[in-house]
């Protein structure tokens, strides 16, 4: 039996070699899952104003804008009951070599629980949040899979401008924590 480091230079040792470098390469290169849900307003005092989502996506060249879109899901029957498209964000920045649009949508559902999913070209899951409990979605994209509650919640005393928001500081979604409406 010859010694690992010796087979590495055979030649079907360096196609493994190379095969696995390239492995490496492509999975710290940009994907979806340098995208995710930045903030969140669904309820607030008196009439509901000014609710919405902001997402953040790095890349924007590689993975559009007008390809992103966030399901609404109802945690009463965990169907699916809206959609919001960010082919025109409301608002629209670029800090750090991110995106960060936030889109304005009247009418997000405030019952507990209730839940959102981010999607790419209307098909690929990338993230399924929600708030006030966890629901299991029964249709659209997110069918079948279990959300991930933020933790945090809107009482309906947010005032309008006020929003959950993600607290920290890096690169990837888990490099933050959700913070109550400020």
């Amino acid at each position: 039996m010859q010694p690992l480091n010796k087979r590495l230079f055979k030649p079907n040792g360096i196609k493994a070699v190379l095969v696995i470098m390239l492995m490496l390469s492509v999975g710290r290169g940009q994907s979806t899952s340098d995208a995710w849900v930045n903030e969140i307003h669904y309820d607030n005092n008196g009439f509901d104003t000014g609710e919405g989502v902001e997402i953040v996506i790095r890349d924007i060249a590689t993975y559009p804008l007008l390809n992103w879109s966030v399901e609404l899901y109802n945690g009463s029957n965990s169907i699916k009951y809206g959609t919001i498209n960010f082919t025109t964000p409301t608002s629209q920045e670029s800090r750090n070599g991110f995106t960060i649009a936030w889109k304005t949508k009247n009418g997000i559902q405030n019952g507990a629980p209730d839940g959102l999913a981010l999607v790419y070209n209307s098909s690929t899951l990338v993230q399924f949040l929600s708030y006030e409990g966890q629901i299991t979605a029964t249709d659209g994209t997110a069918n079948g899979e279990t959300s991930t509650d933020i933790g945090v919640i809107e009482s309906g005393s947010t005032s309008s401008g006020h929003s959950l928001q993600l607290s920290g500081s890096g690169s990837i979604y888990s490099d933050f924590s959700w913070q109550s409406a400020g």
